[in-house]
């Protein structure tokens, strides 16, 4: 047999030269022997899972990879059949190979590259890259199979396939913002029919937040067909193309309209703040009502339902370029924008929607880049008179957390940190991590003393929420906080940020966990 290392997806990486390998016994033919011993070690140091099983499918040999991806030890696998890790369908064909093997020539490599699911020890499935080679050891003809957990890959792609859905659905919304010919009920039917298929809902709608008396009410621009029975069918016909209007708030979708945020109810049947359903009403399983936000302005909302596994922030996060899209139509559709300013528009959403494509990953929020974009579009309306305030948030102490700790911990204690800072912020505001330890707090609309009042209760918030340590210990953070404001006649948006570092350093020097 001829040796050589496997790389996936690199082909094959010869070690310096082919070397021939036998077992060490009486009977080998003679050539270059290599024992049992350091063969057996060369294998242990593979990050690959290795399995050898015989032409019966019998396991001989696991390395300690296997471990780490499937949960079994070498000896709990050693005179099994390799079925025992197999789900129905790659059973099936694992036996196909073997047969094949065994009625061919004997040079087939089996399996390159396939993707199978394998059964963890736990019985969870494990998605797996696994290539067979057939070898011959010691006389046998064996198997040997080299095994990737591809979890991470896949959920990557996911991802991303989730992500190009999304940029589609925005660059439709956003197109229809400009078509001639599309009635306000087909644009938001296309819009809704995109955000249902993005996060694998049943059914929702997308509505207009309108006031009368001053009192909000919901009317809706698109919502799926729910009538189930000839009387809300005929209301459902009548109704449709002008909208439906909603003026209980005592509901789900009634908290959103109130506050401006979003809400997640994974078991509404039961969440207190629910309105009833009508008799005869399809089952409400999870909800997750979503604000729509043109800039700084609340315009409406969507509701979402019956996601499979429910709701949750990361979703709603992931879809904001989607929200922001819906946004705008609902701002043209407000203001009758003409073709051109239309035109315009749509080019600077997508070219800013590309651009904030990516958050922080290690605390969930705007990365530097984004919260820069943000900021300066809050600059911008900030030389036209409307105030802007600057906070810049640095924690403090922070290197002897990753010192002390580790940068695992460190990370969370950042993560933690974001969190907090988040939950004392309007829905208008804009938070990112420039950098490190530091973050940035827009506030537009907020002057001086409503400014220092918000970073007073963010340095309150973080210094009375410990972080704690997995075993239980208590990690006391405090941030030292700078503030600068457009009032003060900064020229460019770099020089509001570079005040309001000055001012962080500043309350650094009287002794941290404070604000200046």
């Amino acid at each position: 047999m001829i040796l050589r290392l496997v790389a996936f997806g690199h082909g094959e990486v010869p070690l310096s030269k082919p070397v021939e390998l036998r077992a060490v016994d009486a009977t080998a033919t003679p050539g270059v022997q290599m024992p049992r011993s350091e063969f057996r070690k060369i294998v242990d140091t593979l990050i690959d899972g290795v399995i050898i099983i015989d032409s019966q499918g019998t396991i001989q040999r696991a390395n300690n990879a296997v471990e780490g991806i499937l949960g079994y030890r070498e000896d709990e696998l050693l005179g099994k059949n390799v079925n025992v890790l197999m789900s129905g369908d790659d059973r099936e064909h694992h036996n196909r190979y073997l047969a094949h093997f065994k009625h061919s020539d004997g040079s087939t490599v089996m399996g390159r590259g396939r993707e199978v699911e394998a059964k963890h020890k736990d019985g969870t499935s494990v998605p797996l890259e696994i290539a067979v080679t057939p070898a011959e050891i010691s006389g046998q003809t064996m198997f040997v199979g080299m095994l990737r957990d591809i979890t991470e890959r896949r959920e990557y792609e996911a991802r991303i396939k989730t992500n190009e859905k999304i940029m589609r659905a925005v660059n439709q919304a956003l197109g229809n913002v400009i078509s001639d010919g599309l009635s306000t009920l087909e644009v938001f039917d296309g819009a809704l029919a995109d955000l249902l298929s993005v996060t694998d809902s049943a059914y929702g709608f997308i509505g207009e937040i309108l006031h009368s008396n001053d009192l909000p009410y919901l009317k809706t621009h698109a919502i799926t067909n729910i009538a189930w029975n000839h009387e809300t069918r005929k209301f459902y016909r009548e109704n449709i193309a002008r909208g439906l209007e909603f003026t209980n708030l005592d509901t789900l979708f009634g908290v959103t309209i109130r506050s401006g945020q979003r809400l997640i109810a994974n078991d509404p049947m039961q969440d207190h703040r629910r309105g009833g359903l009508p008799k005869g009403h399809p089952p409400l399983k999870s909800y997750m009502g979503l604000p729509i936000y043109s800039g700084y302005k609340f315009l409406g909302m969507a509701g979402i339902a019956n996601r499979k596994g429910g709701y949750d922030d990361e979703l709603a996060q992931q879809i904001k370029p989607l929200l922001n899209a819906l946004g705008t139509l609902i701002a043209a559709h407000q203001n009758n924008t003409s073709r051109i300013k239309a035109e315009e528009k749509l080019f600077r959403t997508q070219q800013q929607l590309k651009e904030m494509a990516t958050n922080d990953p290690v605390t969930g929020i705007a990365n530097r880049y984004m919260v820069v974009q943000e900021l300066e579009m809050l600059f911008e309306r900030s030389q036209n008179g409307e105030n802007l305030t600057l906070l810049f948030v640095d924690v403090d102490h922070f290197k002897q957390v990753n010192d002390s700790h580790g940068h695992d911990v460190g990370d969370q204690v950042l993560k933690h940190i974001a969190d907090t800072i988040s939950q004392t912020l309007r829905p208008t505001d804009t938070l990112g991590r420039y950098g490190g330890e530091e973050f940035l707090v827009g506030l537009p609309g907020c002057g001086p003393q409503h400014a220092s009042m918000i970073a007073e209760r963010i340095r309150t918030t973080i210094d009375e929420n410990p972080f704690y340590l997995e075993d239980g210990t208590e990690l006391r953070l405090s941030a030292s906080i700078g503030i600068a404001g457009s009032h003060q006649g900064w020229e460019s948006l770099g020089a509001l940020i570079k005040a309001s570092d000055t001012a962080m350093y500043e309350a650094k020097s009287k002794g941290r966990n404070c604000v200046a």
